[in-house]
């Protein structure tokens, strides 16, 4: 026979011929061209069609059950095989003989090689994922081997095995599934929650029991449950169901305390959707010891993260002022997040944060300086009022005073601050009008070597080091 002919043998002649065909689907070589994978997938399809055991026998062996071989391993993600439809072929081979594979499959699960169980299990699952119940026969041993799948390390061949359980329906697959619903892929616990529900198993008072809940959408009942509900309401952050992630965030908030530290570990999450989530949490439940992690989360590459983790922190209120304040003096490179979040925080926070600004006014650090003078004309509290005509004298931050002063509708009454305040707002002739002695800081303006911050650029400006961005 022809290397180079695809082969069709249906019938008896095929029998013999098996070894033949074998050898033409093990057949790799570095410079084989495509006439060679065009024979092999060929003698896949052709094994399949004589469908005894000794057929059975190859085309596994070609998928690498036997010796571990990643030639043509069903799901070896990297496979050194040129053309993936080869490897396709023999799979599809192996779930054309239906029973006769799950055997040898089920078999191979226990075999020593790691490499060998994982590629007998993929199989395996790809096949019976091709069945229908009842042709998936509960005296063939699937359910037994895909309850051993449910202890892979591999979650989406952990996943497959759990929806396959489901499907067969087996009663027997019900502690194994239960056992899944620990697993710490989410996607393998919906799928053995949805198993279990179609073997209608119930839920008792356990931490599977709030796993399956939770994945159900379910988590009020989850309270029910107590401390050991928090975990899964905590994996539920993370499901693709935008319903069952509010569900176990309302249920989280009821939580409360024990709550916390699990859900500050999850500001520092990958998926953007937990970060926020976790942040508008914390945020209801108030507790302090959010506070600090929360004000960093205000520097979040992510904007709807950094609203939520705002929006927390004002919710906390009071306790993160002080905190607020400290986040500005530590940030040495104007960060525009921080500055801006901070800022607009304190601001909404409101007349509890009154107090610890006007002290924040003698702050050493200007940044500081700066953004609680403009922060107190935005709450428009008048205890503000001479702290802030006191802060005209710091040049570093006479303009966010001055424009401070003129959101609490303040006029200037000394001839000295009658100058200084118009000179800041950028009104030079009307500083002039005032014919007072020129005042110390209006000398250093012109003393000054920033072109900038002189009258006749026009306009008054901060000196770059003094600038924040976007400010």
């Amino acid at each position: 026979m022809s290397l180079f002919r695809a082969p069709d043998v249906p019938g008896l002649e095929a029998r013999r011929d098996v070894e033949g065909l074998a050898r033409a689907l093990r057949y790799k070589h570095a410079n084989a061209g495509v006439e060679y994978q065009v024979v092999r997938a060929a003698a896949a399809r052709a094994l399949s069609r004589i469908g005894d055991a000794r057929a059975v026998e190859a085309l596994i062996a070609a998928l690498g059950v036997q010796d571990g071989s990643s030639v043509h391993s069903a799901t070896a993600e990297a496979s050194d095989d040129p053309i993936d439809g080869i490897r396709q072929a023999a799979v599809d081979a192996v779930v054309r003989l239906g029973d006769l594979a799950i055997e040898p499959l089920t078999a191979a699960l226990q075999a020593p090689n790691r490499q060998t169980r994982a590629t007998a299990a993929k199989v395996l699952v790809e096949a019976l994922t091709c069945s229908r119940p009842p042709e998936v026969r509960v005296g063939s041993g699937a359910v037994e081997a895909l309850v051993e799948c449910l202890r892979s390390r591999d979650a989406a061949l952990r996943k497959s095995a759990a929806r396959l359980l489901g499907r067969i329906g087996d009663d027997s697959a019900i502690e194994a599934l239960v056992a899944a619903l620990s697993s710490d892929s989410l996607d393998v616990v919906q799928a053995a929650a949805e198993a279990l529900r179609m073997l209608r198993w119930k839920p008792d008072r356990s931490a599977a029991g709030a796993a399956y809940l939770a994945s159900q959408t379910q988590s009020d009942r989850c309270l029910e449950i107590g401390a050991d509900a928090t975990p899964s309401l905590i994996a539920a952050l993370d499901d693709r169901n935008q319903d069952a992630r509010d569900a176990a965030a309302q249920a989280l908030v009821q939580v409360g305390a024990p709550a916390v530290e699990p859900l500050i570990g999850l500001l520092s999450d990958g998926a953007k959707t937990v970060r926020s989530t976790a942040s508008w949490v914390l945020g209801e439940i108030g507790d302090v010891r959010a506070v600090e992690p929360l004000i960093a989360g205000l520097a979040d590459r992510v904007e709807d993260v950094r609203v939520a983790a705002r929006r927390a922190v004002v919710r906390i209120g009071a306790p993160a002022v002080v905190p607020l304040i400290a986040a500005l003096r530590n940030s040495h490179d104007w960060e525009v997040y921080m500055c801006e979040m901070s800022a607009g925080a304190l601001v909404e926070i409101g007349a509890p944060a009154v107090k610890p600004l006007i002290a924040a006014l003698k702050d050493e650090d200007v940044l500081v300086r700066w953004t609680a003078a403009g922060a107190l004309g935005k709450i428009g509290d008048k205890r503000a009022v001479v702290p802030l005509v006191s802060a005209l004298d710091d040049r570093g931050v006479q303009r966010a005073a001055s424009e401070a002063l003129n959101l609490l509708g303040w006029k200037p009454d000394m001839s000295e601050t009658r100058t200084v305040y118009p000179m800041t707002m950028g009104g030079w002739s009307q500083a002039a009008e005032t014919r007072a002695p020129a005042p110390k800081p209006l000398v250093a303006v012109f003393e000054d070597p920033a072109e900038e911050l002189r009258p006749d650029t026009g306009s008054f400006a901060i000196p770059a080091p003094y600038q924040p961005r976007g400010g």
